[in-house]
């Protein structure tokens, strides 16, 4: 009965760890995926979960057709997504120059991410989570879908509107709400001196950020974007590229 138990319990943490990686956990996956012998197509496609934030069924169907290079815009079909409704991801410049490689590695495939052996058919729903577990680190307890919870809990720290995070992931209230109900234990973690990733990368900007406010510095980062989402991808695209930069 208790290996039962413990068997249910290994099963649930696959699914989810439940809290948000720490800075000094992301950058750890980021090396390793950097670092690994995994093709580059998916050393990209990890790449892009992290940095664009949507669901691994949203990415490995994925077709060129979708990519608007001139928008810096990803149009994802209503069927991909969770919630049965298109979804646009603004893309930061970091998203775009990966989908640049990828567009000389993909062999004239409509397909962005190809099997092996056929440039016809995307790769299986089981080829990036054998990815993951190919990767070398000492990341516990974790899996795919925490990119997402992760990213979620580091942008509503930074002070961005819980309706701009809703909309860039694609979310319902009910799972956004979810996300963002994190243990005291991670948030202590995150905030702990010892990961001074998210000090350095938030000194860049105002932790507590609006739009609507008559704040010289906000108005004026605001002319290099569109819209508040888009600032946001970047800012997200930022700091996950600082993890690996020397300040970390």
């Amino acid at each position: 009965m208790k290996e039962k138990m413990q068997s249910n319990t290994t099963k649930i943490r696959k699914q989810s760890r439940e809290v948000a990686l720490t800075s000094d956990e992301l950058g750890k996956l980021l090396r390793s995926i950097n670092q690994s012998s995994l093709v580059q197509t998916h050393k990209l496609a990890l790449r892009l979960l992290m940095l664009c934030l949507i669901h691994r069924s949203a990415l490995i169907e994925a077709k060129w057709e979708e990519i608007n290079f001139e928008q810096e815009e990803w149009s994802i079909p209503g069927e991909r997504m969770k919630s049965n409704k298109p979804h646009s991801v603004l893309l930061s410049k970091q998203a775009l120059a990966i989908f640049e490689e990828l567009k000389g590695l993909s062999s004239g495939s409509e397909w962005i991410f190809t099997r092996e052996n056929s440039l016809h058919q995307p790769i299986s729903k089981f080829t990036l989570s054998s990815a993951v577990s190919a990767l070398k680190h000492d990341v516990k307890d974790y899996v795919i879908k925490d990119f997402r919870l992760t990213g979620s809990f580091y942008l509503r720290e930074a002070g961005f509107n819980l309706e701009v995070i809703k909309k860039a992931l694609g979310h319902e209230t009910a799972s956004l709400r979810e996300s963002l109900i994190l243990t005291q234990n991670a948030r202590q973690k995150i905030i702990e001196p010892s990961f001074s990733a998210i000090d350095f990368n938030l000194s860049q900007y105002d932790k507590k950020l609006k739009h609507d406010g008559p704040n010289p510095a906000v108005a004026c980062r605001l002319k290099r974007f569109d819209t508040p989402e888009r600032e946001m991808m970047q800012w997200w695209a930022d700091f996950v590229s600082g993890l690996t930069s020397p300040h970390v």
